[in-house]
């Protein structure tokens, strides 16, 4: 349940700080004088600016999925943190019979949890430096499109 309402106050903040483009018309301006090298320019203009406005889309979209499983991963770590606690063992282990002590078992299941959460902190490290990257190519664009656009 506590997954699930992470999950969605995730998806809720990431969609608020998404900005939103406008897209272009796909019409170019014409002046009285109409030129051919003029309009040949305005024509490869609008295709950049077009270009850097899917690349900046398709960026925003890879941004909000590596920021879902981050949420997801912070989730998970959280509820490793959960488990590997004493009384989350001792629960877990209530039932079990062994020929083995118990301290054995608890110590191998608080060590199984552990480095699964290390495993995970890993991946998270890594994927938090993945949006790092991913923020700056998508500023980038951002800064490509507004100057295209101002140069129209």
């Amino acid at each position: 349940m506590c997954r699930l309402k992470n999950f969605h106050i995730a998806i809720f903040l990431t969609i608020l700080s998404v900005p939103v483009f406008a897209q272009s018309s796909g019409r170019t301006e014409t002046r009285d004088k109409p030129s051919s090298s003029l309009s040949s320019r305005n024509a490869r203009n609008q295709e950049l600016l077009s270009r850097a406005e899917e690349r900046a889309t398709a960026l925003q979209t890879k941004l909000l999925e590596l920021q879902m499983r981050e949420v997801e991963m912070q989730s998970r770590i959280s509820e490793l943190e959960y488990q590997a606690s004493p009384d989350a063992i001792q629960r877990s282990l209530a039932f079990v019979g062994s020929v083995r002590p118990m301290d054995e078992l608890r110590d191998a299941l608080r060590k199984r949890f552990e480095e699964e959460k290390a495993r995970v902190s890993k991946q998270l490290e890594l994927l938090i430096a993945a949006r790092q990257r991913m923020e700056a190519s998508l500023a980038a664009a951002q800064t490509e499109i507004q100057r295209l656009q101002s140069g129209k």
